[in-house]
């Protein structure tokens, strides 16, 4: 995963592969008249996430597991025609720019729940912060020897100014909208700074599943661009969408 995330180590066993799709296109052609070119832009998505499975101690019950996925979303505008591109306000045309991000998983099929997430719901704060799993250190046992008192937490903190992050769980499924800072237009002809041309945000999530058949995930995820044209005109808008299934690999 390019360095960005470590692997999970403790009680935490590895899947044998890791889950990643990436979109990669250029913007729409270019309108003209003094706006900013569009069809040498690059709107680049990516979803990336481990999967770990809790090795437990003797003392945890046989009947039930635990599944994590630990990972990062982001979206990035690259400006190729335009590299030193820096929109600032009363920029009458500042191109693409991203104004959500979506992200849903959830098990198919069987029975399970959501048994620890984040982050949580969060508004404008400089900085978010999100720590899952410690619960389950009294269910863990070191892959080693199958000792009990590991920590079976992990979280992650990452820079967040301006960005509201919506978080809902309901059974087996969560789902989290990153809304960005977007344009505004409050006088002529833009007051306001365009939304990142990149933003990456990390995600955890714990499954409790009541059986021991290996999860399939099911990974529904958004990003939504749109292109100033000029003074608030939106011109093209642009989605990267998934909906899919997913059954990690295990060794043994």
């Amino acid at each position: 995963m390019g360095g960005e995330l470590e692997q999970l180590g403790g009680p935490w066993l590895p899947g044998t592969a890791e889950y990643r799709r990436e979109y990669t296109e250029n913007g729409d052609p270019d309108i003209g008249l003094g706006t900013v070119p569009t069809a040498s832009q690059v709107l680049d998505g990516v979803i990336e996430a481990y999967v770990y499975k809790l090795h437990k101690n003797k003392q945890a019950p046989n009947e039930k597991e635990w599944y994590a996925l630990y990972g990062i979303m982001r979206h990035g505008v690259l400006h190729e025609a335009e590299p030193d591109y820096t929109p600032s306000p009363n920029w009458v045309s500042v191109g693409y720019y991203a104004t959500e991000m979506s992200l849903q998983i959830g098990l198919h099929g069987g029975s399970g729940v959501v048994y620890d997430q984040g982050p949580l719901s969060t508004v404008g704060q400089a900085t978010t912060s999100w720590s899952i799993g410690g619960s389950l250190s009294v269910m863990a046992g070191d892959i080693s020897g199958a000792t009990a008192g590991v920590n079976a937490g992990f979280s992650e903190s990452y820079s967040t100014p301006a960005v509201t992050t919506t978080e809902a769980t309901i059974g087996p499924k969560c789902r989290w909208t990153i809304a960005l800072p977007a344009v505004g237009f409050q006088s002529d002809p833009n007051p306001k700074q365009p939304s990142y041309a990149g933003f990456q945000w990390k995600f955890g999530i714990i499954f409790e599943i009541p059986d021991a058949s290996p999860p399939t995930f099911q990974i529904l995820s958004d990003i939504h661009w749109q292109y100033d044209w000029t003074r608030g005109l939106t011109h093209y808008t642009r989605n990267w969408s998934v909906n899919e299934l997913w059954t990690p690999d295990w060794a043994g």
